[in-house]
């Protein structure tokens, strides 16, 4: 009877410390977030084509997100390099993956670049996240 308690109770914190990770991971993804809508639609506004203002903002919310992730909800203390480059690979298919909606949705249902980003992100989400936690952070490095 106490080792099936300890199980579950084990079993609960594990529990609790994903749903904190997770929490944590979408509060740095709403910094993320801000940071890449709010330069693409400044580079939209300037007259860059939204395709190419999606990557560039994508890039400089990159960057940002990884320092944070990496400390902050991955907790990594391996060595940042592969896991930088891990992470480039986990965003680089998600940016593909919001560019395919993009298109999507601007050239082929006539969305506003605006709506075609934000009804694109949920899915970029949830594959940066599984990817992350998967590929990027999942091997650990001493």
């Amino acid at each position: 009877m106490g080792a099936a308690r300890e199980l579950n109770d084990r079993s609960l914190k594990l529990q609790l410390g994903e749903a904190k990770r997770f929490l944590a991971f979408a509060g740095v993804g709403a910094v993320g977030v801000a940071t890449n809508f709010g330069l693409y639609t400044l580079l939209i506004h300037v007259g860059l084509h939204y395709l190419a203002a999606s990557w560039i903002s994508w890039a400089i919310a990159f960057v940002l997100t990884f320092a944070i992730n990496v400390r902050v909800v991955f907790d990594f203390r391996g060595r940042t390099g592969p896991a930088f480059m891990r992470s480039l690979v986990v965003y680089s298919g998600q940016q593909i993956a919001m560019t395919i909606m993009l298109f999507a949705g601007v050239d082929l249902l006539g969305l506003h670049e605006t709506l075609a980003f934000v009804l694109a992100l949920p899915p970029a989400v949830a594959i940066s996240y599984l990817g992350l936690k998967l590929y990027a952070f999942g091997a650990r490095e001493s």
